[in-house]
C-alpha cells in the first residue's frame, strides 16, 4: 500500500503517468513522435490548433526535435525525449 497523507486516503498510482508530468496533449505528441508524424498529422490527432505551440514546449525541454523535409516538418525525439517515454510508459 502507498503512503497515506496526514491520515487521507491512500495515493493511487495514475492511469497515465506520462500525462500527469507534462500534460495529456503533451504526453500524445511524444507517444506519436515514435512514429514520426508529420506536424499536420499531430494537429489533426490532437483535434486543435495548438500542436506547434506545445512541440516548442517540448523542444525546449530538450524531449524533441523537428525536422523539416521539403514541405512536411517531423517530430523526433532527443535521447532525453525516448528515455522520459520509456521511463513512464
Amino acid at each position: 500500500m502507498l503512503a497515506l497523507i496526514s491520515g487521507g486516503d491512500p495515493i493511487q498510482p495514475a492511469a497515465d503517468s506520462l500525462a500527469i508530468l507534462p500534460g495529456p496533449a503533451r504526453a500524445a505528441i511524444l507517444r506519436l513522435a515514435a512514429h514520426t508524424p508529420t506536424m499536420g498529422e499531430i494537429a489533426t490527432a490532437l483535434s486543435s490548433g495548438s500542436a506547434t505551440y506545445h512541440c516548442r514546449f517540448l523542444e525546449s525541454a530538450g524531449l524533441l526535435t523537428r525536422r523539416r523535409r521539403g514541405r512536411e516538418v517531423r517530430p523526433h525525439h532527443t535521447p532525453r525525449g525516448r528515455a522520459l517515454l520509456d521511463l513512464m510508459s
